[in-house]
């Protein structure tokens, strides 16, 4: 088996039950049985679990259910893909369980299920599966909308053929009738494989080589549009250069000098490096700043010094002069000559205190002639110290005047010294900008961008454009569309149709996702061709026409397709009344209806595809009709059983 077909549907109620539908692979399946058993249901199923973004199943049986699922197999590998069945007051769930491998075990109940993934995860997980790379759609450079990536979700329309679409006059597939509808024709290239993976690739690159180009061109324009202006830039540059002795040859005019002239002589001047100054004063003046604060140190301490000895030999000459005029007082004593006998030398009388008195003033007379004397003796030595300290505060501010000259003189150097550093900055500062110029200047740009450059990728532009070209896109398109009416034309020869057009081509528009019949004077649509037997033979026609050529050119499409009743053409249900199974013999109407599951078994045997047929009717004379019935849900049989719990 070469497509991806399916297996099993199977849904879980809320308890321990599971329902469980087995198809064949590579082969016509069908059910029958009455209406309300539930067997519309299977296609919302199937696109519920394929990923819809809502939840279409009848409220009946989704709110039975807690789960439903799909198992798909291709050869030897299987893929069970489950979808939790939405609460009873939403309309989707988000909650996904897969397996993937050679063999499955089903779980056999609900609790045995878990989320493992989200849709868009499980839609993913799915285009893994089949082969289905990272592609866009197709919107032929409309402009009037961005193209899209192309997922599974894409694949519906192939894969089912509803009640609304399966007889409709107007709709092809399902969802074109709807905002779909533009995302089936914009998907619909891809899968005719009018591109592809290497396409979209191809795409990307162009893409980016036409980015690459425009801003490679425009890079180039503006090269050549500051042409004039560079010219005048860099001849300003050199002017400031000669100015400061960078240049000393002649400034030509702009008329006369083209840019790389100019340029050359610019490079000349970003060569000069500063040359490194011989003066090296910056040292010395520090040294002769530090040894001027400490020989003013020294002198301060030298002149503290000078003033606290002035103070004290002030001082002593105030003692000295307090002390003799004591001295003189106390010689009074010495006038009156005292004897021993204690009586006053003048009157003769005795004194009680006198002598004793006298005693002492003597003594004090003589305590201050020794303390007198004392400092009359230093008095020579303060003054030696005082002039040594006077001789060494002149040495020392002798020595701070020549510091301080030699320091005027650093600083005089150092200004000259500032001067060259200054104009040295100056040159640094144009050498800076002539360099940045040269950098960014017109001929470094052509450096960048050259010409030749810019031709390659013109060249591989155009040749990817020649490839990718809209035009050609469609001219392939056109081509396919054809091929697929031929197809289409040749499985109508097969089917119930109006004799009125025998001999007469099918028609398929891509574009318009409109069938019909080619006239002789127009193309006439299908809703102009008339009856439900029509409707449904061109609906087959496309179809399997559509699928033939996805086999024949690889598509990851799966081989199967959902066909909701094909006897509503000569059994249209009656809206008001409950339709039972109908068993058939053999008549006219029985043998056109019976001509096209005799076409499918054949179509699905030579082409490996599957088919899922609901139906209301049932051949009972038909062995091959009657082994391609997998269920009849007829006396209280459906799609769920009678006795799963209904939630609300």
């Amino acid at each position: 088996m070469k497509y991806w077909n399916l297996e099993q549907i199977i849904l879980w109620d809320h308890d321990k039950s599971q329902r469980t539908i087995k198809l064949k692979p590579g082969k016509v399946n069908i059910i029958t049985g009455d209406s309300n058993t539930g067997k519309s249901a299977i296609s919302e199923i199937f696109d519920f679990v394929m990923g819809s973004s809502k939840c279409h199943i009848p409220d009946r049986i989704r709110n039975a259910c807690s789960w439903f699922g799909l198992l798909w197999v291709q050869q030897q590998t299987r893929f069970l893909v489950c979808r939790k069945s939405p609460d009873p007051n939403k309309t989707k769930s988000e909650d996904f369980f897969f397996l993937v491998g050679e063999k499955i075990n089903i779980p056999p109940t609900s609790s045995d299920l878990h989320t493992i993934t989200n849709r868009d995860g499980a839609v993913r997980k799915f285009e893994q599966i089949i082969g289905l790379g990272d592609v866009q759609s197709e919107t032929f450079d409309s402009g009037t909308r961005p193209r899209a990536r192309i997922s599974a979700r894409n694949l519906i329309p192939y894969l089912i053929l509803d009640d609304d679409v399966i007889i409709s006059k107007t709709t092809l597939f399902r969802g074109a009738n709807d905002q779909r509808r533009q995302s089936i024709i914009d998907t619909l290239p891809y899968f005719l494989g009018i591109t592809d993976e290497e396409t979209v690739a191809k795409e990307n690159r162009l893409a980016r080589l036409r980015r690459a180009l425009a801003e490679a061109e425009r890079r180039y324009a503006r090269v050549q549009n500051l042409k004039n202006e560079e010219v005048s830039r860099s001849l300003n540059l050199l002017a400031e250069a000669s100015q400061v002795g960078l240049y000393d040859g002649t400034i030509p005019s702009a008329d006369e000098v083209s840019i790389a002239e100019v340029s050359e002589a610019l490079r000349s001047v970003a060569e000069w490096t500063t040359e490194k100054s011989p003066f090296e004063g910056s040292d010395e003046l520090d040294e002769i700043t530090e040894k001027e604060n400490a020989v003013i140190s020294e002198l301060r301490r030298i002149k503290s010094r000078i003033s606290s000895a002035k103070f004290f030999l002030n001082q002593t000459d105030e003692y000295e002069s307090t002390t003799n005029l004591q001295q003189l007082r106390l010689k009074a004593v010495d006038l009156i000559p005292l004897t021993d006998d204690h009586k006053c030398p003048l009157c003769q009388q005795p004194l009680s205190v006198g002598h004793d008195l006298a005693n002492e003033v003597r003594t004090a007379l003589r305590k201050v002639g020794a303390e007198l004397e004392h400092v009359r003796s230093d008095r020579p030595k303060l003054g030696n110290y005082l002039l040594d300290l006077e001789n060494q505060k002149e040495k020392v501010a002798e020595k701070l005047a020549e510091l301080r000259k030699r320091k005027a003189s650093l600083i005089q150097e150092e200004k000259q010294i500032q001067m060259h550093v200054d104009l040295d900055q100056r040159r640094q500062r144009i050498v800076g900008r002539v360099s940045l110029f040269l950098e960014t200047s017109v001929e470094a740009s052509e450096q960048i961008f050259p010409k030749e450059g810019l031709s390659a990728l013109r060249e591989e532009i155009a040749s990817l454009e020649s490839e990718l070209d809209v035009s050609a896109k469609l001219d392939r398109l056109q081509d396919t569309s054809v091929i697929l009416s031929q197809a289409a034309t040749s499985i109508l020869k097969e089917l119930p149709f109006d004799k009125t057009y025998d001999g007469r081509p099918v028609f398929f528009d891509p574009r318009k996702l409109e069938s019909g019949i080619l006239g002789e004077t127009r193309r006439i649509p299908m809703r102009d061709i008339g009856s439900d037997e029509n409707y449904l033979s061109l609906h087959l026609a496309v179809i399997l026409a559509l699928h033939k050529h996805f086999g024949l050119i690889s598509k990851p499409v799966p081989g199967f397709i959902i066909l909701d009743q094909l006897s509503r053409p000569y059994y249209p249900a009656d809206p008001g009344k409950p339709q039972k199974e109908i068993v058939l013999k053999k008549s006219k109407e029985v043998t056109n209806l019976q001509r096209y599951f005799d076409f499918l078994y054949r179509f699905a045997k030579e082409n490996s595809l599957q088919f899922l047929v609901l139906e209301h009717a049932y051949f009972s004379d038909d062995k091959h009709y009657m082994a391609a019935t997998i269920e009849r849900w007829t006396d209280g049989k459906a799609l769920v059983p009678d006795d799963w719990e209904i939630r609300t």
